[in-house]
């Protein structure tokens, strides 16, 4: 009886507490509740382990009513702590949200400026869907932005990212439907960071960190997009750019991972991309397979492999490229490489250009009735200058410099003379060498 009787107060105090997750059933067993709600947020506990009902904290995992324009993220849930699973956004359907505010004494999260971020802003969380700002820069601070943590944020058209960014986690920028231009290179693992900003005129991707390949990237419809680069050193995966009608420069440095980023062909696939004048890439990649892009003049394949097996550069394939007037390879075929010319069709009449040794090239071209010239050798090509007028000056450090801001892209012509260390980088490094060649303190580059 005396057991009854307390089972019975702890059951009236329990329900009299409408936020506690603890509740009497009929038979006057305590049960957990699933989940909580504070102040219109919703809560999960969290268990010890799989075993017990003992909870050890709170996990914030959704919103009672998506039309809320603040809220507080506590300290404590019925003195446990409250967290935020990570990764996870859990206000991305708020379309009204404006700020998202932590109690003063939370040591987990922080809010600045409305934005949620993690303990000592290195991750940023969550974005309100409906801050009253056209622009935003990511703190400094902040290493990685989580998985929509930039979701229907409609009112953004302009996010800067700096150096200091390791990774955007997918969907990091979900239905963002007015972002316009990303200023500085995304570091990302998949192509779907991005994958719903429809009206973005830019683009420029790096790979997230040495350890995350940027698996598969596809572009369909990017109506507005007029450049896109990924970065030196970037491993990746399958790309491929359908409909980008305003598309006029495709940029992508790959390095030796790039065929193996994801276990597959690793090819480079363009489609009716009518106004695209020029495509810059690496020998790492097996295929390029391009059609419909009327405008297309030149095609660069760039010698960034120090390897030669069959990871190495196979082809491309084009249809319906009138415009095309050169193709030019900056490596050496080897006798693992097929055809380099697979297949050509509606393509006008192009010239090849090569080494003088690449054979295999040279055969490939007199087989289908393709002028070939040739190249001047890696050997007697002038390290340092930039520019082509056979002198190594003041301007070529200026196109260096310009390189190394971000407000150029250097053809794989000049990466070769400009990346004086050999490490298929123009850097800081290489404009000081070529600099101290230039005063004289040093004799050759």
């Amino acid at each position: 009886m005396k057991t009854k009787k307390i089972i019975s107060l702890v059951g009236a105090f329990l329900l009299a507490c409408s936020a506690c997750p603890l509740t009497v059933s009929a038979k006057g067993e305590i049960v957990i509740n699933q989940n909580v709600t504070v102040d219109g947020l919703i809560y999960s506990p969290c268990y010890s382990n799989a075993t017990t009902t003992e909870i050890i904290s709170y996990d914030l995992v959704d919103v009672e009513n998506t039309t809320i324009e603040s809220v507080t993220i506590p300290t404590e849930i019925n003195e446990l702590p409250v967290s935020i699973v990570w990764g996870e956004n859990p206000f991305r359907e708020c379309q009204y949200l404006t700020e998202i505010l932590v109690e003063d004494d939370n040591a987990d999260y922080d809010s600045i400026d409305g934005v949620l971020f993690s303990e000592n802003a290195t991750q940023l969380i969550s974005y309100p869907c409906a801050k009253n700002d056209s622009e935003y820069v990511i703190p400094e601070s902040v290493i990685w932005v989580g998985s929509y943590a930039f979701s229907n944020c409609t009112k953004l058209e302009s996010v800067t990212v700096l150096d200091s960014l390791r990774l955007v986690y997918d969907y990091g920028f979900y239905q963002c439907e007015n972002l316009k231009t990303i200023i500085g290179s995304l570091p990302i693992s998949a192509g779907r960071a991005f994958s719903t900003c429809k009206n973005l005129q830019s683009i420029a991707i790096k790979s997230g960190s040495d350890e995350n390949a940027i698996h598969n990237i596809s572009l369909k419809n990017f109506l507005y997009l007029e450049e896109f680069k990924i970065e030196d050193n970037a491993t990746v995966g399958n790309i491929v750019i359908n409909n980008c009608p305003l598309l006029t420069k495709l940029t992508t440095f790959d390095n030796e991972k790039t065929s193996n980023a994801n276990d597959s062909n690793s090819e480079l696939i363009i489609v009716d991309c009518s106004n695209l004048k020029e495509i810059s890439t690496g020998n790492t990649r097996k295929t390029i397979r391009i059609s419909n892009c009327s405008s297309l003049e030149k095609i660069e394949i760039a010698d960034y492999s120090t390897k030669h097996d069959d990871s190495d550069f196979i082809g491309i394939q084009a249809e319906n490229c009138p415009a095309l007037q050169s193709i030019l390879f900056y490596h050496q075929a080897t006798a693992l490489m097929e055809s380099p010319l697979s297949h050509f069709s509606d393509c006008g009449d192009f010239t090849v250009y090569g080494f003088a040794d690449n054979e295999i090239l040279a055969w490939t071209c007199e087989k289908n009735n393709i002028p070939f010239l040739t190249l001047a050798s890696e050997t007697s090509a002038t390290k340092g200058d930039a520019t082509g007028d056979g002198e190594v000056d003041i301007t070529d450090i200026i196109v260096a410099n310009k390189a190394i801001l971000g407000q150029k892209t250097l053809t794989a012509e000049q990466v070769k003379a400009l990346d004086i260390d050999g490490n298929n980088i123009v850097d800081a490094t290489d404009s000081l060498t070529i600099m101290k060649y230039i005063v004289g303190l040093i004799e050759n580059l």
